[in-house]
């Protein structure tokens, strides 16, 4: 399940773009959480692709690369705020005065965590972020958790606050 989804009164067409735009590979394209909906309609010889806040129109035929590329500066431009710090999960950057760019580990354990508020077993984050271990070592996670951590105390001067209860793990935000 990739957390972009889109929606429309023509099967066709959403299956189609669903489809090609769940094989273009970039950070975060599989959380398992839809976050992102967007509505596609054809008409009048155009495809009108829309959300809360985003709009674009596509006359047919339609380049697909346009359209990735126009959803994907969308997606770019996301951002959650914890405490200060601007938080961008599809381009990989906390921000405050400073930009700081997260790795690949700390990026996907941090959009998990903010993509599911309610929480997300350790044991799944695990997998997420290393699907080929066969043993899971809950303290090499755990050692990516503190680094994280450490990234927001060096840079930004901020504590992010972790809550690991009965192997599910939340971030807490203000």
């Amino acid at each position: 399940m990739n957390i972009i989804k889109f929606k429309g009164p023509n099967p066709f067409i959403v299956d189609q773009i669903q489809y090609l735009f769940d094989q273009h590979q970039f950070e975060l394209n599989n959380l398992n959480t839809v976050f992102f909906e967007y509505d596609i309609v054809k008409k009048n010889n155009n495809l009108h692709i829309k959300s809360n806040n985003y709009e674009s129109h596509h006359p047919c035929p339609i380049d697909f690369k346009n359209i990735f590329t126009n959803i994907h500066s969308h997606l770019n431009s996301f951002k959650f705020v914890i405490n200060k710090v601007h938080y961008y999960p599809f381009s990989s950057y906390l921000i405050i005065k400073k930009k700081v760019k997260l790795n690949y580990i700390h990026n996907t354990i941090l959009a998990i965590l903010v993509f599911n508020s309610e929480g997300f077993k350790k044991e799944n984050l695990y997998k997420k972020i290393w699907p080929e271990d066969f043993n899971i070592s809950i303290n090499k996670l755990d050692t990516h958790l503190t680094n994280l951590k450490e990234v927001f105390r060096s840079h930004f001067n901020y504590e992010i606050e972790l809550k690991s209860q009965k192997g599910l793990i939340k971030l807490v935000i203000n």
